[in-house]
């Protein structure tokens, strides 16, 4: 688990591939223009 702000995403990213693909994602996302439910992050 990481508790952190979203500003210090990058400071994390190398610890895992799966990480920065989600850190990547989070960063270019509008979370507030999402519909609820499941959403696919590369694919998975």
């Amino acid at each position: 688990m990481i508790v952190d702000t979203v500003t210090n995403l990058s400071s994390y990213a190398g610890l895992s591939p799966r990480l920065a693909t989600a850190f990547k994602w989070l960063e270019s996302t509008n979370l507030a223009a999402l519909d609820d439910g499941e959403l696919k992050i590369d694919g998975d």
